[in-house]
C-alpha cells in the first residue's frame, strides 16, 4: 500500500524471475503482469485499488543484468498520472498456475471505506487496516 503525492507518471515492479536457459514466460492484462520461469518460479502484480488509469501491466525484460540467470524478466505495473492510495498485491511463488489470470485475480480484492482497509489475498486471508492519517 502507497500513498503517492503528485502529478508525475508511476510505475510499480514486482520480484524478477531470471533463467539461465531461457527467457521466462510473460503475460499481460489490465491491471496485472506475471513472468514464470519453467520450474514453476512465478512473481506476479496486480493492481487491487488505485490503480484506475493503469494501461495493461508490463513485463520489463533484460539479458545478463541479473545474478540468478542470464534472461530476467520483471512484472510492472504503470499509469501515466496519480496521486492518492494505491494498494497492490505482490506474489513471488513456485506454482505454475499462477501465470493464469483467474488464480491471479480470484479472490483478491481490495475495499477502503470510512474507518478501515480490508485487504482480501488469493487464498482468502484478510487484513483489516484502519483508517490513519498516515494510510487513509
Amino acid at each position: 500500500m502507497h500513498r503517492v503525492a503528485g502529478t508525475g507518471a508511476v510505475r510499480e515492479g514486482a520480484w524478477s524471475v531470471a533463467d539461465d536457459t531461457r527467457e521466462p514466460v510473460a503475460r499481460t492484462g489490465p491491471g496485472w503482469a506475471a513472468v514464470c520461469r519453467a520450474d514453476g518460479l512465478t512473481s506476479a502484480i496486480v493492481g487491487l485499488y488505485g490503480w484506475d488509469g493503469a494501461v495493461d501491466g508490463g513485463v520489463v525484460v533484460a539479458r545478463d543484468a541479473n545474478a540468478y540467470g542470464s534472461y530476467s524478466a520483471t512484472p510492472c505495473l504503470s499509469q501515466p498520472v496519480n496521486s492518492g492510495l494505491l494498494i497492490t498485491l505482490v506474489v513471488l511463488g513456485a506454482d505454475v498456475a499462477r501465470c493464469d489470470p483467474a488464480v491471479l485475480l480470484a479472490g483478491a480484492r481490495a475495499e477502503v471505506m470510512d474507518q478501515e482497509i480490508r485487504i482480501r489475498f488469493p487464498d482468502g486471508t484478510e487484513e483489516v487496516l484502519p483508517v490513519t492519517a498516515e494510510n487513509g
